[in-house]
């Protein structure tokens, strides 16, 4: 987001929390046409689908005749691996 910021784009960070319909009606309002995400992350120690999220804004926001590009950040299984496991394979412990 900084990099937007830098560069003068115009840009809105949505909250990983929102449903996939909330974040469809920020699409909307906004006139988004591009939505970058990642399709997991650890939250509380739990693995998010985020994916699936991103995936219902996308829908609800074409049914508005809103039409997003969706870029995803493929990183699922990435995500699969505990983090201090990931760090390890570089040598770095935690």
């Amino acid at each position: 987001m900084l990099a937007c910021a830098r560069l003068g784009i115009i840009h809105s960070q949505v909250f990983g929390g929102f449903s996939g319909k909330a974040c469809a009606d920020r699409i909307v309002d906004s006139g988004s046409k591009v939505l970058i995400t990642m399709d997991a992350y650890y939250r509380g120690g739990q693995l998010i689908d985020h994916k699936e999220k991103a995936d219902i804004a996308v829908a609800e926001a074409a049914k508005e005749d809103q039409q997003v590009n969706k870029v995803s950040y493929g990183n699922a299984i990435l995500a699969s691996i505990p983090q201090k496991h990931r760090w390890s394979k570089v040598g770095i412990s935690l």
